[in-house]
C-alpha cells in the first residue's frame, strides 16, 4: 500500500509516519522509486503498537525505541519481549535490579543478606504457601518494590494478607491466561500484553476502591445504628 493508504488506515498523519521512521521506531516502507515507498501489514502492526504507548500509555520515543530495538531482534525471545510489556505496563523499569537474577535460596534471600531481605523473604513464603513458582520476573520485581516502600510508611502486609489476595486472585488470574493468550506477529503479541495488562490493572485498582468504599459505607451505617 502507499503512504496516503497507510495514513487512512492507521489515522496517523503522513508527518508522523515519517517522523517515526526517522526516529528508528518504524521501519521504512519498500522503495518502488526514488520518491515513492510501498508500506505493508507489518507497518499498520508497528504504527498501532506506537501509537498505543504514546496516547494510551504516554511513553517516550525512547521508551519505545528500546522495545521496537528488541521487537526487532531475532535473538530475543518472545518472552523477554512480553516480560519487557509487562514491566512497561505496571510502570516498573526493565533494568530493575534483581528482577531478573532471582531465584529462590540465593543470596538475595538469605536473612540479613540485604535491607530487604525480609521482603523477599516474605514473597517467597506466600508464593510456596500458595504454590506458585518463585520465579524472576517484572511481576515479582513490582511486588517486591511495593511493599519496600509499604514497609516505609510502617504498612507492610504480613505474609497471611498476601496470601489471602494471593488466594483471592489466584483463580481470577488462571481464567484471565486461559481465555486471553496472545498469538499473532512480535508486534501484535507485545501490543496485547500492554494493553491487556494495563487494562487488568486499572480494572483491579477501581474494584478495589469500590470494595473499600464500600465497606466503609456498609461500616458508617452499621455505626449509625448502633447510636
Amino acid at each position: 500500500m502507499k503512504l496516503k493508504e497507510l495514513t487512512e488506515r492507521t489515522e496517523v498523519s503522513s508527518a508522523t509516519v515519517k517522523y517515526w521512521i526517522r526516529e528508528g521506531i518504524l521501519p521504512p516502507g519498500r522503495l518502488r522509486n526514488t520518491t515513492t515507498a510501498d508500506y505493508d501489514e507489518a507497518h499498520v502492526e508497528r504504527i498501532a503498537l506506537i501509537s498505543t504507548m504514546r496516547t494510551e500509555l504516554g511513553h517516550s520515543i525512547d521508551v519505545i525505541r528500546a522495545l521496537t530495538t528488541r521487537i526487532d531482534d531475532p535473538a530475543v525471545q518472545l518472552v523477554s519481549i512480553m516480560d519487557h510489556c509487562q514491566s512497561l505496563a505496571i510502570g516498573l523499569s526493565s533494568d530493575t535490579p534483581g528482577s531478573a537474577e532471582h531465584t529462590p535460596g540465593s543470596a538475595e534471600h538469605a536473612p540479613g543478606s540485604t535491607e530487604h531481605a525480609p521482603v523477599e523473604q516474605r514473597i517467597s513464603e506466600a508464593c510456596t504457601r500458595l504454590g506458585w513458582p518463585d520465579t524472576a520476573s517484572q511481576a515479582r520485581a513490582a511486588l517486591a518494590q511495593v511493599l519496600v516502600q509499604m514497609d516505609r510508611y510502617g504498612m507492610m502486609p504480613t505474609t497471611d494478607s498476601l496470601i489471602r489476595y494471593g488466594h483471592a486472585l489466584g483463580p481470577l488470574a488462571a481464567d484471565n491466561v486461559g481465555d486471553s493468550r496472545v498469538r499473532g506477529t512480535r508486534d501484535a503479541v507485545a501490543l496485547g500484553v500492554l494493553i491487556g495488562v494495563t487494562m487488568q490493572t486499572r480494572y483491579l485498582v477501581a474494584m478495589n476502591s469500590l470494595a473499600h468504599a464500600s465497606a466503609s459505607i456498609v461500616r458508617e451505617a452499621s455505626d449509625d445504628r448502633a447510636e
